[in-house]
């Protein structure tokens, strides 16, 4: 409820920590963290009613653990989603076997061929499990979910880091690595397929969609009479 109260603020909040931190005119550290008086007098400057109660209270009610305080409540940072440089000092840390990766429709073509890259942001994002990564691609329309065999690309040599607010976090994601999966909370039609572009090879999981409206079931259906007839050769 009080999250819902100052939901405008915290989101200026995330604009400012992230990423233009030169719209109310401050600086931040190369870690990311500025002074709190300071932001407040910059944003209430701004036209932003904030005070430290109501930082405190974004900061501890924040679902998605945003932002940190340090030891002395005296500096405050966004614990990750940067789109300038800061260096946030995380330490590599071995992933779980599988990650996820919620997106929509649009995307998926270029993602296929071309990996999952970090865009504007420092790092490409990962989601612990299909629940977290189902809510991310929800946010622009229609979820569809990208599994990401992170036991390989450990192994390979690929570098993992683990947020404060527990995004999994690393810089690239060949295509190799990634199965496509899609979720339809509203709809629960079963398809049997997933096509896994490293080991091309059918694998076994659900798929939850519209029955025969979705494009993307035409272009995996296609992928897969490819590699069956491949199979066969």
């Amino acid at each position: 409820m009080q999250m819902e109260k100052y939901k405008s603020i915290s989101k200026f909040l995330s604009l400012v920590l992230r990423h233009k931190p030169e719209v109310i005119g401050i600086l931040l550290d190369r870690h990311g963290w500025c002074d709190v008086d300071e932001l407040i007098r910059a944003m209430q400057n701004y036209g932003k009613m904030l005070d430290r109660d109501i930082l405190e209270t974004i900061v501890e009610t924040d679902k998605k653990r945003r932002y940190s305080f340090d030891e002395s409540h005296t500096r405050i940072r966004a614990n990750q989603g940067h789109s300038i440089h800061v260096d946030l000092q995380l330490e590599e840390v071995k992933p779980p076997d599988v990650l996820y990766h919620g997106t929509v429709e649009r995307f998926v073509d270029s993602i296929l061929k071309n990996g999952l890259v970090k865009g504007s942001r420092q790092y490409v994002h990962l989601s612990k499990d299909i629940k977290t990564a189902t809510a991310v691609g929800s946010r622009r329309g229609m979820p569809v979910i990208l599994r990401i065999d992170t036991k390989s690309m450990y192994e390979d040599g690929f570098k993992f880091y683990l947020s404060t607010n527990g995004v999994w976090l690393c810089d690239y994601v060949p295509r190799e690595y990634i199965s496509l999966m899609l979720l339809d909370r509203k709809y629960r039609f079963g398809l049997e397929y997933l096509v896994n572009l490293k080991e091309k090879c059918l694998r076994s999981v659900s798929f939850f969609m519209r029955p025969f409206q979705h494009s993307i079931l035409t272009n995996l259906l296609i992928q897969l009479r490819l590699m069956q007839s491949q199979k066969e050769r």
